[in-house]
């Protein structure tokens, strides 16, 4: 096992990147997916999630962060718009509710008061006249009677002696 026998007298090891099982005449290539470093390797290491491993010879490579890798991945897959990983990912993360990300290979960033947005955006959204939200909100809050919200970002109380129907910027 391990070794290639081109004639009764010679064994041969595998080089790296091929592998051979007890009684085999030849070696064999390791599967796509699949690597081996050593010589005279008798099975292949199945690449890890989180890796590539488009060289059968050599040791698999971290996929970059923004890129995900299930295991046996000969290459490294683009997260899809609205998710995000780190360096070594088996897969991609949604971008959670009241963040933004624009950036598949960073964290997700906090909407700011006054803007919004749902899970997966790539974008936080601002908040339409007569609503308002804090940092981080997953939607807008319309604005309570006898309150104002012009900055979007707060309801602020009317002033005595005045009014404001619900939903008033």
């Amino acid at each position: 096992a391990g070794h290639e026998c081109p004639s009764p007298a010679q064994s041969l090891p595998c080089t790296p990147g091929r592998f051979s099982t007890g009684g085999a005449l030849e070696c064999s290539e390791c599967p796509d997916g699949s690597y081996s470093t050593v010589p005279g390797a008798e099975q292949c290491t199945l690449c890890p999630a989180g890796y590539q491993c488009a060289n059968k010879d050599q040791e698999p490579q971290k996929c970059p962060a923004g890129t995900y890798a299930p295991a046996g991945s000969m290459e490294c897959f683009a997260c899809d718009d609205g998710t995000y990983s780190e360096a070594g990912s088996a897969s991609c993360t949604v971008c959670p509710a009241g963040y933004q990300c624009a950036d598949k290979d960073k964290e997700p960033q906090k909407c700011p008061a006054g803007t919004y947005a749902p899970a997966g955006s790539m974008e936080c959204f601002a908040c339409g006249d007569g609503s308002y939200s804090e940092a981080g909100s997953a939607s807008c809050t319309p604005c309570p009677a006898g309150h104002q919200c012009s900055s979007k970002t707060a309801a602020q109380q009317c002033p005595p002696g005045t009014h404001a129907p619900a939903g008033s910027a």
